[in-house]
């Protein structure tokens, strides 16, 4: 956040995807930093953060179903049975955006929920995050591929526990509207 130049202190929403330590561990320590954001996590997640959020003296809200948590953005509300998950969707003018964490409940439903979050806006501009396929096979990559052809994705950015083989797969198929990102890539909407 140093190097990007973002402030803590200015944060007004946090946002955590689902209940694993690579996405909650640093919360404690970025709440001691700042100045007491609304926390928005799944419902299960909420309930085993709220001491940590409510000692920092902010706000947890345990999510259950899609919530606007700011203007023109929504999370998917919770989705998943063994590892219970949010997604961010912002209603950008260029279409949808679908920021995921891991994807866990399966990147496909997110997007398909994405499209039910805003009325007559169902374009997908942009889904990025991790899509969770690291030990997905080729053959049900390549149908997930051909699943957001025709949910009509435009642009994808797979990152974190994606894989190498999803991130190969995509690129071939995205061609320039697969971005490759990672910590620190910023791009502007």
């Amino acid at each position: 956040m140093d190097v990007l130049g973002i402030m803590p202190e200015e944060l007004e929403v946090i946002c955590i995807s689902h209940d694993h330590g690579d996405h909650t561990g640093g919360l404690q320590g970025l709440l001691a930093d700042t100045v007491s954001p609304v926390v928005y996590a799944p419902g299960p997640c909420a309930a085993r953060l709220k001491h940590i959020v409510e000692a920092a003296g902010a706000r947890v809200v345990g999510v259950r179903e899609p919530v606007e948590i700011l203007p023109g953005v929504r999370t998917t509300g919770a989705l998943g049975e063994s590892v219970v998950e949010e997604a961010l969707v912002v209603d950008a003018p260029v279409g949808l955006l679908v920021i995921t964490g891991c994807a866990h409940p399966g990147i496909v439903r997110i997007v398909e929920r994405a499209r039910t979050l805003f009325e007559g806006r169902s374009s997908i501009h942009l889904v990025m995050g991790g899509f969770h396929l690291g030990s997905t096979t080729e053959t049900d990559i390549k149908d997930i591929v051909s699943a957001f052809r025709r949910l009509g994705v435009e642009k994808v950015a797979p990152t974190h526990c994606s894989g190498d083989m999803a991130r190969e797969l995509f690129s071939a198929e995205y061609g320039p509207n697969c971005l490759l990102a990672g910590v620190g890539w910023q791009m502007t909407i």
